[in-house]
């Protein structure tokens, strides 16, 4: 768990991780510096509950919680992990759930497999107050679309869902620039992806808390908000340049995973063909994307036609 100024609603989330059914874990606590009660809150339920809570104590501040969160994964030595958000809460079999669907993976995968999974989440508010039944719905994506491609295009999983091995874990370490990815959650699933498997629980099993403090949050966005933004920023003149912002950050994305050792050759060619649009028509081009799946649950035609 990566913390921050978190203590308006940290102590629900500690006590939903309390409440895990039938998993025997530590949670491993990084804070990045807080300035409001977040340690004392922290320290609270240590000394309450010893053998679950532990705190990285040091003068490390990281700035973000990818950072946070990637140095924790550095520090935390396991064979499965677990992210955890300060603000939100568990659902009593959340981790029991996104555990089992990695050891069925680990039934159909080679040995030392990097291996993902995760869950859906109620979208609420900040009482908790359901917004949405499922996240990855409001965000037009589906627990279902896990391959590789899909996942550089559309990441359906926010990190707080995402339960992973130790295979993951080191080979998701092996990063060359964390400034390349947008966060640790869509870098974590598509080494799973690309390497292994990943699967997901078409099943919410937490609530996405949404407040005002949110890094990250669930933004949804129907047919008509698309097709309204779309003509706000051909009227401004922003269409493109808004456009070639997503290529570059996906393109950034993929030459990541194109540095790591042991890519194989199939993924390899596919994400090389992937970063070098120039080599290849307009025409040759979608159909590459078409077939090697580079696209979201709605709306892929627009996206192979840009992309």
């Amino acid at each position: 768990m990566a913390t921050y100024n978190g203590e308006k609603y940290l102590e629900e989330m500690l006590d939903s991780i309390v409440e895990q059914e039938d998993m025997e874990f530590i949670c491993y606590i990084h804070d990045d510096g807080s300035t409001d009660a977040t340690l004392e809150i922290i320290q609270n339920y240590i000394f309450r509950y010893p053998k679950i809570f532990f705190l990285l104590e040091d003068d490390r501040v990281c700035g973000s919680a990818k950072e946070n969160f990637f140095y924790l994964m550095e520090e935390v030595e396991a064979d499965y992990y677990f992210f955890a958000d300060q603000d939100d809460v568990w659902m009593k079999d959340k981790m029991k759930k996104t555990y089992k669907a990695i050891k069925e993976l680990e039934k159909h995968s080679y040995d030392k497999a990097p291996l993902a999974s995760f869950c859906d989440m109620y979208v609420t508010d900040e009482k908790l107050h359901i917004l949405h039944d499922s996240f990855a719905q409001s965000i037009g994506r589906s627990v279902s679309r896990t391959k590789y491609t899909q996942i550089l295009i559309d990441n359906p999983a926010a990190g707080c869902c995402i339960c992973m091995n130790r295979y993951c874990r080191d080979k998701a370490l092996e990063i060359d620039n964390k400034d390349m990815v947008e966060m640790h959650d869509v870098w974590c699933l598509l080494v799973a992806a690309t390497f292994g498997r990943v699967q997901g629980v078409d099943e919410p099993l937490s609530y996405y808390r949404q407040h005002e403090h949110n890094e990250m949050g669930a933004t949804s966005e129907d047919i008509s908000d698309k097709v309204k933004r779309n003509l706000k920023e051909a009227a401004e003149g922003s269409a493109k340049s808004s456009k070639e912002v997503f290529r570059q950050q996906k393109f950034r994305l993929a030459r990541e995973v194109l540095k790591l050792k042991d890519l194989p050759q199939k993924e390899k060619e596919v994400l090389e063909t992937f970063v070098h649009p120039e080599n290849q028509s307009r025409i040759q081009r979608i159909l590459f994307l078409k077939k090697n799946e580079f696209n979201r649950r709605y709306h892929s035609i627009w996206l192979w036609f840009w992309l």
